[in-house]
């Protein structure tokens, strides 16, 4: 964990009584991203600040648009961005939305790929 992290959970969990387990779960979640991120970013550290990441609501379900043949994202991996281009193999994954039509999803299905520190892999 970045040193500037621990201060300020440390600052926050010393004012706030009873705030500590939470923050060391936090912490541990912090860690666990970073070391995420490391992995599939070429030993990046990545952005100086954590940013909270809003999961969808699929409690009323999705509508399937269909299958994901391909995908292209940018990111920086290194010291430059580049647009990243992966081609999918049967079965492919699914390309979905929630039903108020919000927010797209990839479902993986039946497909057998995933993310790891080798990139998109089957």
């Amino acid at each position: 964990m970045r040193e500037s992290t621990r201060r300020v959970l440390e600052r926050v969990a010393d004012r706030c009584e009873g705030a500590e387990e939470v923050l060391l779960e936090v912490a541990r979640q912090l860690e666990r991203g970073e070391s995420s991120y490391r992995a599939t970013h070429w030993g990046d550290q990545g952005p100086r600040t954590a940013a909270l990441v809003e999961l969808p609501d699929v409690s009323r379900g999705l509508v399937e648009l269909g299958e994901l043949v391909a995908v292209v994202y940018r990111t920086k991996k290194g010291r430059t961005s580049s647009d990243w281009m992966h081609d999918f193999d049967q079965p492919f994954p699914k390309l979905a939305y929630t039903r108020g039509g919000d927010d797209l999803v990839i479902v993986r299905g039946g497909s057998k790929y995933r993310v790891t520190s080798h990139g998109i892999v089957r």
